[in-house]
Order: structure tokens, then sequence, then C-alpha cells
């Protein structure tokens, strides 16, 4: 059967397609194929290899899925390079030591469940159906054939088999389950104090010698920053699309090819109640959504049925109002159903993934075309018009501007003549600013490359944007500059202030402890004169009225004993100290332990355990196996 694919089946995949699909083996990829023994080797596992083309295959893949998942959030300057390299090639070593154990322990995969498996791929299909066509064709633009596609399958979901049986061994009990609950919902009883420097700020006496030390102690504090002001080029395909001059002619066309845009499929109003299946009993979640129907047959409302038993939380409020859905946006058997329906129509129950469901038609929109003439319409199409156009014009005058400030490095005029572009400069950056052009990383750290600060260079096209570059120069540099410690007297002056403040109050917290260690009676009978003692009560873990680290304290700390309170200090920033004394402990109560929440609890129980029993199962095949590591041969940056 698989030959007889290979023989007939052509399609295409994009990258990120065979990612998907080879979930397991998503660091592999075509290298394996290819020969590997001239290149470096990062890794030694057992008697196989990881070669320095698998890792950078594989950093590459991590790094465009990352890209990707981050979308214009994306900034490569916060990325720790260093430990995403090795995050990368660790995941690599345990691929290869769940694949050498899956085939030790003779997992196997026959040719019928992978033929099972690429029938249910979605990038493999024409109208629904497994094409063998479109399985060659997706392959060939990925630069694979069907063998090593299978093959790597094949590995995959023998992994698979492995990982499954380990992880789907892990189990919880209803008894961790009841200590987790009564955990997570635990009260405490608290009191706290809060020691303020700025209590102490005026009566702190500074002297001179202070002021000295502290300044020769901490000269790097009182420099001026380096500082740079730019001449940079803005080339910017906004501005470009806007001088862009449209014709009627030019968006009569437009419109003509993008029709489809501005038609409006045919939708629905529409209610819904969802009956989720507990426990694998489908039968049972099928006689309720039953009644429920012959509820509303027999005069109930759909609405107050939804808001009294569907399982659909962000829903059943608002009586089960799904608003205005578009035909073909709802899973198929929704879909169909919905679209069958007249108005007022109610749905016989439909099976769905996520349970028993009713719909109701509240209303209909016929599907219609807006006009050439409407004025959204028009400035769409203007837009688009004008981004097309920009586009082309944008792209060449990219590689020009690249071209003319590469051969002309020690000037932005040539390139500014030949583009039209204005020759801008920028007020003065310091590095740590970002402000002006340093709200873009990458030009920030371009500024003060070597090239550009210390050899007075061009900086090649910089990339901030969406079709977007900028190419800076250095203008004029500052270098940081010591400020002499009459310039900064006042400013050390109130550092060595703030710093005898901080170590007051630090002080004073810490004789409190010490007293209602050894004294007990509380915090209150404590506390110095003039102090008032915040009494919150009992709080919970999620409490966001104290302030952070004192819940955090008052949680870490031990129950206290002998009717004595245990008591703590902590710092809370800018200089300030709290001291917290926990009175009672209070256990969260299991009658209030609501049927969904023990579920989502026991879910997530479940799935740490089963990340804790493939974790120890790797850890052991590490040492069984054997792995060595060759970090001198790691790229410093792929």
């Amino acid at each position: 059967m698989l030959q007889s694919i290979r023989d007939r089946a052509s399609g295409i995949i994009l990258w990120f397609v065979v990612a998907i699909i080879v979930v397991p083996f998503a660091f592999w990829g075509i290298s394996n194929y290819f020969g590997t023994a001239a290149q470096p080797k990062l890794a030694t596992v057992g008697d196989a290899h990881i070669t320095r083309a698998q890792f950078q295959n594989a950093y590459e893949r991590q790094y465009r899925r990352l890209m990707q998942t981050m979308g214009k959030q994306f900034n490569p300057d916060q990325i720790d390079q260093q430990a995403f390299r090795h995050r990368v090639l660790e995941g690599l070593i345990q691929q290869a030591l769940m694949s050498q154990q899956s085939i030790r322990d003779g997992y196997q995969v026959n040719n019928q469940q992978i033929l099972s498996y690429l029938r249910q791929i979605p990038a493999f299909q024409k109208n629904g159906n497994f094409s063998l066509d479109r399985y060659k064709q997706v392959l060939a633009r990925q630069g694979m054939t069907p063998a090593q596609f299978e093959n790597e399958l094949r590995q995959s979901l023998r992994v698979q088999q492995l990982q499954q049986g380990i992880t789907q061994s892990a189990f919880v009990t209803k008894q961790e389950v009841d200590q987790i609950y009564a955990l997570r919902h635990e009260a405490r009883k608290i009191q706290y104090l809060v020691f303020d420097p700025s209590q102490y700020t005026p009566k702190v006496q500074v002297s001179d010698s202070d002021i000295q030390h502290y300044y020769e102690q901490h000269k790097a504090q009182f420099k001026t920053p380096e500082q740079v002001q730019l001449s940079y080029l803005d080339l910017d395909l906004s501005e470009i699309a806007a001088n862009v001059k449209v014709k009627p002619g030019d968006l009569h066309a437009l419109y003509k090819q993008e029709k489809k845009r501005f038609t409006v499929g045919a939708q629905r109003q529409a209610r819904h109640i969802l009956i989720s299946v507990n426990n694998g009993d489908w039968s049972a979640a099928k006689k309720k959504i039953e009644s429920i129907r012959q509820k509303i047959e027999n005069g109930a409302s759909f609405a107050d049925m939804a808001k009294r038993y569907s399982d659909d939380t962000g829903t059943a409020d608002q009586g089960g109002e799904l608003g205005w859905v578009t035909q073909g946006s709802m899973a198929a058997p929704l879909d169909k159903a919905l679209f069958s329906l007249k108005p007022g129509q109610v749905s016989q129950p439909i099976k769905t993934r996520f349970g028993w469901q009713l719909l109701k038609l509240q209303d209909v929109r016929a599907s219609h075309t807006k006009p050439f003439d409407d004025p959204a319409v028009q400035k769409s199409l203007a837009q688009q018009y004008r981004r097309q156009q920009a586009k082309h014009k944008f792209q060449k005058l990219s590689d020009e501007l690249d071209q003319k400030t590469f051969v002309n490095p020690d000037s932005l005029q040539p390139a500014a003549k030949a583009l039209g572009l204005k020759i801008q400069t920028s007020d003065w950056l310091a590095k740590s600013s970002h402000k002006g052009l340093f709200q873009y990383p990458k030009v920030r750290k371009a500024a003060f490359s070597d090239t550009v600060l210390h050899q007075h260079s061009n900086s090649r096209p910089i990339d901030v944007g969406q079709d977007h570059e900028i190419v800076v120069r250095v203008n004029d540099f500052r270098p940081s500059k010591q400020l002499p410690l009459k310039v900064v007297h006042a400013a050390v002056a109130s550092k060595v202030r703030q710093s005898k403040a901080g170590a007051k109050a630090k002080g004073q917290a810490k004789a409190l402890v010490e007293e209602v260690s050894k004294q007990g009676g509380g915090l209150a009978a404590a506390a110095p004169a003039g102090m008032q003692v915040q009494s919150p009560g009992f709080i919970q873990r999620d409490n966001s009225k104290v302030p952070a680290q004192v819940v955090h304290t008052a949680f870490g700390m031990a129950r206290p004993h002998n009717g004595n309170d245990a008591v703590k200090s902590v710092a809370l920033g800018g200089g300030k100290v709290a001291v917290v004394s926990l009175q009672a402990v209070k256990e969260g109560d299991l009658a209030n332990a609501g049927k969904k929440e023990r579920q989502q609890l026991r879910a997530g129980l479940e799935r740490l355990a089963s990340s804790s029993e493939l974790s120890a199962y790797q850890r052991a095949l590490r040492k069984r196996i054997g792995v060595q590591v060759h970090t001198s041969n790691l790229p410093a940056q792929p």
C-alpha cells in the first residue's frame, strides 16, 4: 500500500506542517539523511552522533517557531542565545535517547498504521479525502521523498508508543487531589508591620566623610553615560504608499479581483446549550440534553434552559447567545445543523467533541456583496492599491539603499540623493535610552557597534518593522565622563541618607522579629509606639490587597505552635521592610470543592505526574545509554 503511495503520490507542505505532523521528532530534519562522517559532532548518544548540521536544522526550526509564536512581540535581543542553543541540543539528545530505547524495546509501527496516520493529515487531503497526488507534492516542496518522510514518521510514532506507555501510566489518587485542593484553598491569618526608610530619613545625620566614602566606593554610579547623536535615513513603506496616486480605473480593476473579499457570507444568529460528557458517559449526557429539548418543546425558554443547564461557561450567562455566525465557521456537525434550521426552530441533539449540543436559530442574514461605491469599500481598495504599488517600489529602494550605503560607507548623502530621502538627525541618545530611534533595540545595538561607533561607517539597513528600514551613522559621540564630587555632592548625600535610613529600617525590623520570637505576645504588643499594625485577617494565596511579598512570606512560614505567632521579616523594595506575623492556619474545606474545579485540578496533577514520570525515565536512559556532550563544537551562534 505504501509503495503504491510512493509510486503515485505528489503534494506540497510548508515546513511548519511537517513540524506539526512529526511532533516528537520536531528537532530532527532532513539533514538526518545526509552523510555525517565529516561533520563536527556536538554530542554522542550511545553509539549515535548528533552533528552540527542536525543541530543547525533544529535550531532554525525552533527559532522560526518562536518568531511565529511571538509575532510582533518577537525581539531577538531578549533571547538568551546560549541558553536557547543548549535547550535545542538537549532536545536532540532526549529524542535520540527515546528513539534508541524504542528500538531496543521492540516497538513496531506497521505500514497500515503509517497509512492510517497519513489519511488523517489535512495537508494531504483534497475535498476531505486523502490525495495520493497531493501527498507527493506536499513532500516535494519540502525537499523530501515519501520514503524519507515515512521513515521519519515511523520513528516518530515508535517513540510516541514508548512515551505514551510512560505518561499514560501516571495517575493521581483521590487523596492527592484532596490534599492539593486543601492546600490551594488554605487560608492564613496574619498581621504585618512595615518599616519605611522615609520614617528615619529626617533624623539621619550625614557627614562629609560619609559622603566622600560613599562616592569613592560607588564612583560608577556618578558618571555621564556614553551618548551618540545619529544621522539616519528612514525608508518606510507607509510613507511611500501615502504618495501613490490612485485612479478610479485602477480601483475598478482591483475591485473585480477582490470582489470575494467584500462578499459577506450567509449568517445565522443562534443560541446553544452544551452538555459536557463526564467520565466518558455519552449516554447520560444525551439523555440530559434530550430532556432539556423536551422542556423547550413544552414551552420552556431556550435562554433560560441555557442559563440553567449549559456547561459552556462563556455563553451560559447570556442564555447561550452565540451572536452572528458565518457559514463554515463552526464545526461541521454544528454548521450543517444550524444552516438547515428555520428561524425559531431548535435542532435535534448534536454530538461534537465537546459533548452534546442544542442549537436555536433566531435570525437570518442572506449572503451579499458590498457595492463598489460603498465608502468603506473605496477606502479599503485605495489602501490596498497604494500598498501594492508601494510594495514594488519599496523592494527596489530597499535594494538600492543597501547598495548605496555599503559602497559609500563614509556618508549617507549618495543614498539620500539616489532615493530622494532626507538625512535626519536624532537627539543625543544614551545606550540605556528607549526613546526616539532607540525605541528600536536593533538600532540601539547598531549605534554602539564597532562598525558604526568606532569605524565610523554606515550601518547596514536595519529592519525595524514590516517594510520599514533605517540606516544610521554616528554624527557625534560623547564618551562617559566621571562627574566630580562637587557636582554630584547633593545626589551622593541623598544616597547616603537613603542607605542609612534603609539600614535603620532593616535593623528595627530585625529587632522586632527577635523580640516577638523570644517574648511571644504577638506583633501588636511589641510594635514600636506610633506604628500601625495591619490586620487583614485570614488571606488566601491569590490575595491582591496585601503586598505580594507579604503573602508569599506568610504562606512559606512554618505553622505557629504553643500558642505563639510565627514571625519573619521580608524586604518589600525601595528599602521598606515588613515584619509578618502568622497567627493561624485554616485548610481548604473539601465540602466546597466543586466538581468542575476538582476535574481541572486532577487533570493538571495528572499532566504534572506524567511530565515527572517522563523526565525521570529520560534521566535513567541518559545514565543507561550514556551521553557525551562536546561543547567545544557547539557553534557560538548558528
